[in-house]
This record gives structure tokens, sequence and C-alpha cells, in this order.
């Protein structure tokens, strides 16, 4: 928890705190601001007062063995030491005040000082605290449990022959006598502890090292790093800490002040003490603010969630889904999105909280769905009940909740959703194949997944951040094992069972519906185009294998073997799913039929112009059109005449006009056609003619990919040459990259730049930049 912008106090810690098991232990480092020495310094005073050398750097980690040394000369160490302290009449400071603010924070205040001063106790009587009782060494309490303020190596309070101070009081302490050390062994075994004011070469730590439990709590110390501290000297410095079983939390020094760290022990124990109104208080300005943007506030607020008014205050506040996202990022939560059941009253609470704020959005069906997309496809038995039955709920708009319920109900792991491949019984069998139609149907289940790929031309969306539904595929849980050469066999199970065929049919039909309800796609034209470009030739899914394609690909080939071409073209033809007419298309195209007969068959079933259906028709022209007689060709011919003049659509692309722009279209959807039979016969001047006045008339330039079904439109008007885009890459380069990716879609302009012709504009860029005229640059 980031009690401030720059101090991490960790979760283990902080958890100890409000358990009642955590114990500070000061050192000198926090008198020293009040003009007291630390140990070094009063090393070097007491030598200095006995007619000494002061110690050497090289004294620094045995000054205990250095101040015994004085003693053996008749110098009384002790005494000098307790007359040095009551000298120089020190104040509590700031430090003193901070550490005992967050000792009376915890339900029963444990502070440990092996300090001689009584300056904890004094700036605990300033700010009216009560930190129970003082003990003086030796007469110490148990370990194991205490409550108040125990100077372990003595105070100038008490006679100066108990200050643990030079070799041979340690000794005692720690050894011979073994008092400190049966008093520490008792707190490090039962209590977590924080070191505060101590450095890595004070004796008191490598002392206290020897009584800590390996097997224990862990302990802490707060350690200054200084930025102008050598590199290599503070790494040093932490690998010290670490050998000796300390977890190190940093704090920043700025010009010699440890500003920073009275700051983190004052709000850690103002947290600490906030009462219920500052816990609604606080909350509520930290949600109202919005989302956190520094780790601090993050921390801030889930400090506050960990509390009964706090989490109340959230929950009341917090009504926009795209905190739910927020805790969704935050790792303490991660229950509530992995299909787990609440175990807690919070995770009861936040998981009621969330599936409130997607029944109740405006958008609710997105945003149910985008939290389904968060929790992997699992949702928990609470949570699938209450999405259940809002889904049957219309939305806002008084539409139904088709998408959702096409997933509720299909596509929920555990639930809903077919068995994983190595739960099938379809991968009990050696050879899956002798696997009856039953368990074949079973495993040919289609479901929903969302797509989980990256977009390089378009950035995912932050969950929750719009009213979208999160895109999605649909799937199959066929076995990774049984890899492509799975399509020859089942489509020679097709050819030898009708039935496995139909149930190959059926799996087409429930998951071309499963996409269509989830998009609202009632007519099944989209769907059915967008998911397989090109029938005749394999494409690969993303990075999967691609079970669609695998389905598909399997009628194909059954198709291509089959020996009733024209029986099986004429059923699927009559398909409700495009894609199933799609291959009708290619199986007609194969078929043995005559040429003009298999033209005759493609104009009887209007599909000449039938959408989506673009590549299958003209692969079928180019197959066939050289070969069809005259009378064929001259109706063919006729049928593609332009319908309209030149002064039918006087504005072309920029008309605004919904009956002018609808000829234009027609007129274009005319041209492509007239392009595709030119393409196929090259000898059919005619046809050669006619595309020609097409393009003298009406400025239409032919398109490469005019037969690719659902292209990805974007609204750049018009055709860009090679010369205006070099143009516009030499202006900037990303920004004509933008201009041709970044732009709306517009899936009805029939002259749209689409995205395919933007990717060939920049491969012809990139290979032909050596013969750009030299307005446009030198190439590099």
């Amino acid at each position: 928890m980031y009690v401030t912008e720059s101090v991490n106090i960790p979760e283990e810690l902080e958890r100890q705190l409000k358990r009642d098991r955590l114990v500070l232990f000061v050192g000198a480092g926090v008198s020293v601001p009040s003009g007291l020495p630390g140990f070094f310094g009063l090393a070097a005073e007491l030598a200095g007062q006995s007619g000494h050398l002061s110690p050497a750097k090289k004294d620094a980690d045995r000054l205990d063995y250095f101040i015994g040394r004085l003693s053996d000369d008749h110098f009384n160490t002790h005494e000098i030491t307790k007359k040095i302290f009551q000298e120089k009449q020190p104040a509590a400071n700031s430090e003193h005040a901070a550490v005992m603010a967050l000792a009376t924070a915890c339900k029963t205040p444990r502070i440990i000082t092996t300090n001689y001063d009584n300056l904890l106790a004094e700036a605990a009587d300033e700010q009216g605290l009560d930190y129970g009782e003082q003990y003086f060494a030796p007469a110490l309490p148990l370990g194991r449990d205490f409550k108040g303020l125990v100077h372990l190596h003595g105070s100038i309070l008490r006679p100066s022959k108990n200050m643990v101070l030079d070799d041979r009081d340690f000794g005692k302490a720690y050894f011979t006598d073994g008092w400190a050390t049966r008093f520490l062994t008792e707190v490090f075994a039962n209590y977590t502890v924080l070191f505060i004011g101590y450095s890595v070469n004070d004796p008191v730590i490598r002392y206290l090292s020897l009584g800590l439990h390996s097997n224990g709590p862990k302990h802490f110390i707060f350690l200054g790093h200084d930025n102008e501290e050598p590199k290599d000297h503070y790494e040093t410095t932490l690998a010290n800490f670490e050998h000796l079983q300390f977890q190190t939390i940093e704090y920043p020094v700025q010009n010699g002040s440890h500003q920073a760290l009275i700051d983190a022990l004052n709000a850690w124990a103002e947290h600490e003490t906030q009462s219920v109104p500052d816990y609604i208080r606080k909350t509520k300005e930290l949600v109202e603010a919005g989302i956190p943007q520094t780790q601090h506030d993050t921390d801030s607020l889930l400090s506050e969630l960990s509390t009964p008014s706090g989490l109340d205050t959230f929950i009341q506040t917090a009504k926009e889904p795209i905190w739910i996202n927020w805790l969704y990022e935050q790792k303490r939560y991660s229950t509530l999105f992995d299909g787990t059941e609440p175990q807690t009253p919070q995770q009861r609470q936040l998981l009621n909280w969330i599936t409130r704020i997607c029944n109740i959005n405006f958008n609710s069906e997105s945003i149910t769905l985008q939290y389904i997309k968060l929790c992997q496809q699992r949702l928990s038995d609470y949570a699938f009940q209450s999405f259940s039955t809002s889904a049957i709920q219309p939305s806002n708009d008084g539409t139904p909740k088709k998408a959702l319920q096409a997933f509720l109900s299909t596509s929920i792991k555990d639930k809903t959703m077919p068995y994983m491949p190595h739960d099938s019984l379809l991968c009990g069998f050696e050879d899956q194949f002798r696997a009856s139609n039953i368990v074949w149907e079973a495993a040919l289940r289609p479901f929903l997944e969302f797509d989980r790929s990256s977009k390089f031309y378009e950035p995912d969306p932050v969950p929750f951040s719009s009213g979208e539904k999160p895109d999605v595929n649909v799937s199959w849980n066929i076995p990774s094992s049984f890899g492509q050469g799975i399509i020859d066999d089942l489509a020679s199970r097709c050819e030898h069972s009708p039935s496995f065929e139909r149930i190959i049919e059926n799996s087409i039909n429930q998951a071309m519906n499963l996409l269509s309800e989830y998009y609202s796609d009632s007519n099944h034209e989209h769907w059915n185009a967008f998911i397989r470009i090109r029938i005749p030739e394999i494409e690969a899914c993303g990075n999967t294998r691609g079970d669609l394609h695998l389905i598909i690909d399997t009628l194909r080939v059954f198709g291509e073997q089959h020996n009733e071409k024209n029986e099986l073209a004429n059923r699927w033809i009559h398909s409700d799913q495009i894609v199933l007419r799609r291959l009708a298309i290619h199986e007609q195209e194969i078929s043995e039929a005559a040429p003009d007969e298999k033209l005759e068959w493609l104009l009887k079933q209007n599909l000449l112009f039938g959408r989506f259906c673009e590549h299958e028709v003209r692969q079928l022209f180019k197959a066939v059109i050289e070969h069809v007689s005259a009378a064929q060709k001259a109706s063919l011919l006729e049928e593609l005449q332009p319908p309209y003049s030149p002064e039918d659509i006087p504005n072309r692309a920029k008309t605004t006009d919904k009956d002018e722009r609808q000829r234009l279209i027609r007129l274009y959807e005319l041209f492509n056609r007239v392009c595709w039979l030119s393409a196929a016969d090259p000898n059919w001047h005619e046809i050669q003619q006619l595309q020609s006045l097409y393009e003298k008339d009406f400025g239409f330039v032919p398109d490469p990919d005019s037969d690719v079904p659902l292209k990805i439109y974007h609204s750049v008007k018009g055709r860009i040459s090679l010369e205006e885009f070099a143009s516009l890459v030499k202006q900037s380069p990303s920004k004509a990259i933008s201009k041709i990716l970044s732009l709306p879609k517009d899936a009805d302009a029939f002259d749209s730049f689409s995205f395919e012709a933007g990717c060939r504009l920049i491969g012809e860029y990139c290979q032909s930049i050596r013969r750009i005229p030299a307005a446009f640059g030198t190439p590099s």
C-alpha cells in the first residue's frame, strides 16, 4: 500500500498491524535530528573525552569493541555517556512524534528502543497518546505478550551501569546472562517487527539478527535512499539487509532530509485511526475523482475498500462500469473474475455490485458481455443466475438481448459450453472415426469465443469504455491432435454416411445462427461471408488451426469428391446460410455440366448480383466464359448494359441524394461483373468495349479486390494514386498510414478506399520509390 507517493508499505506489514501483531523497533537515527549522537558519533565523543583517537571507518562495524577498549583505561564510559545525553537537553522531534502516532494507532502499542534518551515517551505525552508502561533493561516484560515502551539497552532515567554500551555489555545481554536474547526470541517468534532508525553497520543490528527466527514472521526495516549515494554502495546495503533476513522498505532522502519517512509514518497512522465518517468521506472523494491515476491513490482506495464502511460507500458511489475493469486490475480481487463462488461477505457484496452495474446500465447487454470476457467465459453460479435473469428482460430500447442470450445458453465454461476436448468422449476412442454419429454430433456443437487477437489497425478498447459488444468467433472443442489431415477423413465419412454429412451441415447452421444472433444479423449475410473470404482456398484462422475453416473445408472436399455434384449444388443453394450457397456455386463450377448449363444455372438462381457470393461467381465466370455459346454471351452482355447515363449521376461520389447514390452503386456493381468477364475472356471484344464505356462515361477504375466479400472499407472517397500517396508520405509517413487505416468504416461506399487496396498501395510505393519524381523526395 502506497501511503504516500514514494513509500510503499508491504501488504504483509499492513495486515499484521490490523491483526495487532506489529512491534516498532526504534534506533538512534530517529534521535539524531534532536542533536543526539548516533553510535559512531557517541564513540568519537567518548574517545575525545578519554584522550584517545576517534574511531576510524574500519571500526564502524565493531564500535562496541572500540568503546570497550576505552573502559579498559578506567574511563567510566557508562557514566560519561549518561552525562553527554543529559547535558544536550534534547527535545522530541517530528520523527519521534510520527513513530508514536503509528505505535498508538495499533490496538496494542508495542515499542522497543535501543536509544538511551526518553524522547519517544516525551513525544507521546506531548500529543496525549497512551502507549502503556515503560520498561527498562534488564527488567523486561515477557516478549510474547507486552504493551508499552521497552528500553532494551537501558536509559538515562536509570542507573548508568544498566546501559548496554560496550562489547562486555552486549555479551552479557545477549549471551552470558541472555536477558535481551530471551526477550527478543519471544518477540521475533510472535510478532512482525518493523525497524526504524537503524543502519546496516549498527552493532545493534548485528546482535539482533542473531535472535531472528528464520521460520518466524517476516521482519522489515525502513531504508533511506539518497540519489547522491553511489549505486554499488546502496546495492551492497540492500544485499546485507537481505542476508540478515530483513525486508527493506525504501524511502527517498533529499539533501539529507528524512521527511519522506516522517510523512509516510504519519499517513499510515492517520489511515489506521480513521473513524467511520472518515472512511466514508475519503472513499467518496476518491471515487468521485475518477479512476486512480497513481499507485498512491490506488492503494488508498483499496485500503478504504477493506473496511465495511468504505466498501459500502464505494458500492453506493461507483456507478460507472469502468470501475469493474479497475477491480479486475487489482490482484486481490481476482476471484471476482475467475468463476469462483464468493467466499467472504466482501466478495459477495462486490459480486452483487458487479452484476447490478451490468444489469442496470443503459448498455447492459454489452457491459455484461465485456465482464464475461474478462472472466474468460467462466461465471460463478450467482453471476450466471443473475445474468440469466437479466438476459430475458428487454434492453432499455425495448429490443431483446439476443447476443447475451446466445452467449449464456451456449458458451459459458463448465456450464453451457461443450466439454473441453480432453473431457470429450471422442477422445476415448483410439480411432476417433469408429465413434458413433451421436458422439461426433456432441463434439461438433459450436459455441462462441471472444476474439482476443490484436488488430494492428485498430487499438483494443479499454474494457467498459464503450457500449460496443466485444467481438466473437465461433469455435468447436475439436481435439487439437486431429490437425488438418482430419479434413479428408471427415469428408470420406460424409461420402459414406449421408447422416454424418447432415451433422456437419447442421454444425455449420448452428455456428452461423450463433453469430447471426450475437450480431443481430437476421439475414445471416455478414457472418456467412466474413468467416470465409474465398471458399476454394484453405485459409488460416488467426494463429490457430481454425476449427470453422476445418468444418467448411470438410464440406468443400466432400463436395469435390461427390459424384452427384449437381444434386448437392441444388440442395445447398437453397440453404439459409450464404456459406452453403457459396459452396454450392463452387460445386457447380467443378461439376461435369456443360459451360452453358453452369452459366444458366447461375443466372436462374439470381446469383449474378448476389451479395457475398462475388468471389465464387467470379471463379465460375473464369472457368466457363471462354466456352459458353455466343447466344449466352449475348444474353449476358445485354444484362450488363448501363441502365443510366452520366447525366443521371451528375454529382458522382459527392452526391448527397439517396436515389443518385443508389444508381451509382448499381452501375458500379455492373462494372465489376464486366471487369470479371473481361479478364476471364480477353478475346471477347464486346465485353472489352463495354468495360471501356463504363470507364470513359463514369470514370470507374477496375478494382482487383472487387470480388472480396465484406472488405474493410474506410471513408476515403475516390482513388488515391501512387503519386498522391508518395506526397503524403513525404509530409508525414505516420499520417499517410493513419489516413488510410483509421477512418470510419463505410461498407456501402462502392468507391471507398479498401483496407486491401491500402496494403497494396503501400507495397507498390515501397517497390517503386526509386522511380518516383524528385518532387517526392530522394529515397534512402
